[in-house]
């Protein structure tokens, strides 16, 4: 277990390739299953007003779309047998960066003293870059683009599930 860890942390310093993943539906499955539970968990936290089945939808939604607009990408450039690799990189990472954002959330959400939301206001704004650099830096290994450019897609590929998942979620 502790070398996952270390290799999806390694991922979050930049430090690996998304490619040395083995292309295993278990391993997308673990990862998947993993990115649930902790997003389940942060969500229930983060928005206490929501239902457990709208959180689920939210991440269902979120997950679909993710997994759509990369694969979509990856065939676009030729090297779609990558998506399990890149998926689950994705996934992995994201539950680590989760979990590394949650107690910046619950000072959001719970503190009174000002200057302690400012500075855990800024740190979301550093984690966000610090995620854009490693959803960017999957996809410039996996899909050969640039490091902006796969920036770019990851954040765009945010808003677009963010976005859509919400429009679920207020429909209810």
């Amino acid at each position: 277990m502790s070398i996952i860890f270390t290799y999806f942390w390694r991922l979050c310093l930049l430090r690996a390739d998304p490619l040395q993943l083995p292309i295993r539906h278990v391993v997308f499955l673990s990862a998947l299953c993993v990115y649930g539970l902790v997003a389940l968990t942060a969500g229930l936290v983060n928005y206490p007003g929501r239902t457990v089945s709208q959180v689920v939808l939210v991440l269902v939604t979120g997950i679909t779309i993710q997994m759509l607009l990369l694969y979509g990408i990856l065939v676009f450039k030729n090297v779609r047998q990558h998506f399990s690799q890149a998926m689950s990189a994705l996934l992995g990472t994201s539950a680590m960066m989760t979990i590394i954002l949650l107690p910046v959330n619950l000072i959001l959400l719970r503190s009174d003293i000002e200057w302690l939301r400012v500075a855990a206001d800024s740190m979301t704004w550093v984690w966000l870059a610090w995620w854009l650099l490693i959803g960017g830096n999957i996809l410039a290994k996996v899909a050969r683009l640039s490091l902006g450019q796969g920036a770019i897609l990851i954040f765009l590929t945010e808003l677009l599930s963010t976005l859509a998942s919400l429009h679920w979620v207020e429909g209810l």
